[in-house]
C-alpha cells in the first residue's frame, strides 16, 4: 500500500489549496491533480502534503523515475517524515530490491509505531518470501490498529488482517488463523483471496486430522 497521509503545510498554503489536491485526486482530474499540486509547489516549493501526492500519482502510474526524483526532493526536507520513509520502500520494491524496502518500512515505523501502512508493508514482505515468524509481529502490531476498520470494509485493514492470517497459519497457529479470517469473512463474505487461503486453511487442518 502506497501512503496517503498528509501533514501540515506552510503559513502561505491555504487549507482549500490542499484540499483541491486530494478533491482532484478523488474524481480522478489528472490536469487538475497536477495544476493543483503545481499551485501549491509554488507558493511552498518543499510542501510535504503536495509532494507526496505527487509521488503517489507517479508511483500509481508506474512512472517510477518521477516518483523517485519527487520523493528525493522531499526526503531532502522532510527525513522525519514517515509517509516519505514509506513510499521510498515501495519504490525499493518496485526496483526489485527487498532489503532496501525492508529497510525503508523499518525506519517508517520507528518514526511512527502504529502506523498501518508501514506495518502492513513490512509484514506483506515477508509473506511473500514465505518468512511467516518474522511477519507476525508487525501485522500482529498492524492488525490490532486496523481491526475496527475491518467491519468497515476497508481495503488496507482486510489486506493486513489477510496477510496476519496467512502469517499465523504458516507458525502453525491455526486456531488463531481461522478466527481473523472468519472476522474478515464476515465483513466481506466474498473476498475470493480470503476464501481460498480459509480453505487451504481448513483442508490442511483436515490433513493433519486424518494423519492423527
Amino acid at each position: 500500500s502506497v501512503s496517503k497521509s498528509s501533514s501540515s503545510t506552510s503559513a502561505r498554503v491555504e487549507k482549500s489549496d490542499v484540499g483541491e489536491i486530494f478533491k482532484k485526486r478523488e474524481i480522478k482530474d489528472d490536469e487538475g491533480f497536477v495544476f493543483a499540486v503545481s499551485k501549491v509547489l509554488g507558493k511552498d516549493q518543499n510542501n510535504l502534503v503536495a509532494l507526496n501526492a505527487l509521488a503517489v500519482h507517479y508511483i500509481e502510474r508506474g512512472k517510477i523515475g518521477l516518483a523517485k526524483i519527487v520523493l528525493n526532493r522531499a526526503f531532502d526536507a522532510h527525513r522525519s517524515s514517515h509517509t516519505i520513509h514509506n513510499n521510498m520502500g515501495i519504490i525499493y520494491l518496485s526496483e526489485k530490491e527487498q532489503r532496501k524496502a525492508i529497510n525503508a518500512f523499518k525506519k517508517a515505523i520507528s518514526l511512527k509505531p502504529d502506523y498501518e501502512i508501514g506495518l502492513a508493508n513490512l509484514g506483506s514482505i515477508y509473506v511473500e518470501y514465505g518468512d511467516y515468524p518474522r511477519a507476525v509481529e508487525p501485522l500482529e502490531e498492524g492488525y490490532s490498529v486496523v481491526q475496527q476498520q475491518i467491519k468497515k470494509r476497508n481495503e488496507d485493514a482486510i489486506k493486513v488482517a489477510s496477510n496476519y492470517a496467512v502469517a499465523l497459519a504458516g507458525t502453525a497457529q491455526f486456531e488463531k488463523a481461522k478466527g481473523v479470517y472468519e472476522e474478515i469473512l464476515e465483513a466481506d463474505s466474498r473476498n475470493v483471496g480470503v476464501l481460498y487461503n480459509f480453505a487451504s486453511l481448513l483442508i490442511e487442518n483436515l490433513k493433519k486430522a486424518d494423519q492423527g
